[in-house]
């Protein structure tokens, strides 16, 4: 999602992970130069890469982005 146009933007999830097991990763990524097209050129901030406990709400967040 874009938000260019938006002043201190943050960002809160919940996730609920099942079949944990084959899994093989959970990355939440955010970009502050992908235009669209090719995602292999821009930038990207690794945000959360962990799993939750299995078949549980997890919150996660709130990450305070660059805009």
């Amino acid at each position: 999602m874009d938000l260019s146009g938006v002043t201190n933007p943050q960002l809160t999830y919940f996730d609920n992970v099942n079949y944990r097991g084959s899994a093989e990763v959970h990355d939440v990524l955010y970009s502050t130069d992908y235009s669209g097209g090719d995602p292999s050129s821009a930038t990207w901030t690794l945000l959360n890469d962990i799993f939750g406990t299995e078949d549980t709400w997890i919150e996660n967040g709130p990450y305070f982005l660059e805009s």
